[in-house]
């Protein structure tokens, strides 16, 4: 009896320890990404500037099935920086 009153309270301390978790690794990502914004309106205004690059990635392989292969694994390289 007492056992399963406790069991959805530690469930829900769970999720909302989880969800704490999640907004604080929010509120970091977004606090760097303002900073980094501000950093850059202050050297535009300097005058620097700032140069859009685009990568190009060749990928070959002997058969579609291999290209494909190739391509899977480039994206997820690209995608993890």
């Amino acid at each position: 009896m007492g056992i399963s009153h406790i069991s959805p309270l530690y469930s829900d301390y769970g999720f909302l320890c989880h969800n704490i978790i999640f907004l604080s690794i929010c509120i970091t990502v977004i606090s760097r990404k303002k900073d980094e914004y501000l950093w850059a309106v202050d050297e535009l205004e300097r005058g620097t500037k700032f140069y859009r690059i685009i990568p190009i990635v060749w990928l070959f392989g002997h058969d579609e099935w291999l290209v494909n292969e190739s391509v899977t694994r480039a994206k997820r390289v690209w995608e993890r920086r």
